[in-house]
């Protein structure tokens, strides 16, 4: 448990003619009681591997203008054979691969079915904290391949999601890691089929040029957020559905206005780390983003791209100074 109180006051001064006038404001700005639930179980013995996991947040305010409000964000079973190698996992949990974004409550179920490859499904219903007018299901299934060559693994998926009845999501993807003792890379790509849209596609690696000299890099584009169907209720009028938008336009209709709410998001990252000595360590890196302005629509009205922007960074470490 943490408490948080936070209170405030402006004082000021006015003079037009005259003596000032003073002023004082004061306000109580935050006055909540954080409540966090960490629980984990295990049970192994031979054959099996048994855990159940519960995490929960429940934020108690004493701020009549500020809402109390709680926050389950796991709470699964997940039992695994280690003989036949098969396993499932049940309930609230994060998803963490195969073209799954974020919490869902479902079922994940995985099988060995050759010692370096590895079959998947997954189904269940996106996990939303806040209120919403529509409801999601989805299903995937995946393939987890490797080790190979002694640094290469990675998987294959496909993922089908609908909304209130239509297609939602329909995307194809693949994650490809490679390890080794002087560095790592990541190449990971989500391609939606049902727009015709490349979703995400990043690269990110780094590199030990010396035992001294680390090297990083990230390219990173994608359309922020994840182009889906249901992102035409962005701008859509408040209370609106998805059934209420088809009364009055077609699926296409309803799929280009998500299109324009989906902007594309590009980063460009490099950075190096260099140790001088024992003691001092000296780093800086480059990045570049730009936020792209959605195209003329009558549909979009308040959003604004970024246009390129460049931040550089330098900085400096000391182990042990004092």
């Amino acid at each position: 448990q943490y408490y948080y109180y936070g209170q405030s006051q402006v004082d000021s001064a006015t003079t037009v003619l005259g003596p000032a006038t003073n002023t004082s404001l004061s306000n109580n700005d935050q006055s909540m009681l954080y409540n966090n639930l960490d629980l984990r179980g295990r049970q192994s013995n031979g054959n099996w591997d048994n855990r159940v996991v519960v995490r929960e947040t429940y934020v108690a305010s004493f701020l009549d203008n500020v809402d109390s409000y709680n926050r389950l964000y796991s709470a699964y079973f997940e039992a695994a054979n280690k003989v036949d190698e098969y396993s499932g996992r049940f309930g609230r949990q994060s998803g963490t691969s195969g073209g799954v974004l974020g919490s869902f409550d479902g079922a994940t179920l995985g099988y060995n079915v050759l010692p370096k490859w590895r079959v998947n499904a997954v189904a269940g219903t996106p996990v939303e904290f806040y209120s919403v007018n529509y409801s999601k299901q989805f299903w995937g299934t995946s393939l987890d391949f490797g080790l190979f060559a002694d640094h290469w693994n990675g998987s294959l998926y496909y993922i089908q999601q609908t909304v209130d009845g239509i297609a939602d999501r329909q995307a194809t993807g693949t994650e490809l890691r490679y390890f080794d003792p002087k560095g790592s890379a990541l190449l990971y790509l989500d391609y939606d089929t049902l727009f015709d849209e490349l979703n995400i596609a990043t690269f990110q690696a780094t590199w030990l040029s010396s035992p001294a000299t680390t090297w990083n890099t990230l390219l990173d584009h994608r359309l922020a957020p994840t182009l889906m169907t249901s992102n035409a209720l962005f701008t859509a009028p408040e209370g609106s559905t998805i059934q209420s938008l088809l009364a009055t336009m077609t699926e296409e209709a309803l799929r280009q206005m998500a299109v324009d709410n989906s902007p594309t998001f590009d980063s460009y990252m490099l950075g190096v780390s260099h140790n001088l000595n024992t003691t001092w360590q000296i780093g800086g890196d480059v990045r570049r983003f730009n936020l792209s302005a959605p195209p003329s629509s009558p549909t979009i009205t308040t959003i604004l791209g970024t246009g390129a922007t460049m931040m550089y960074t330098l900085q400096t470490i000391a182990n042990g100074l004092i």
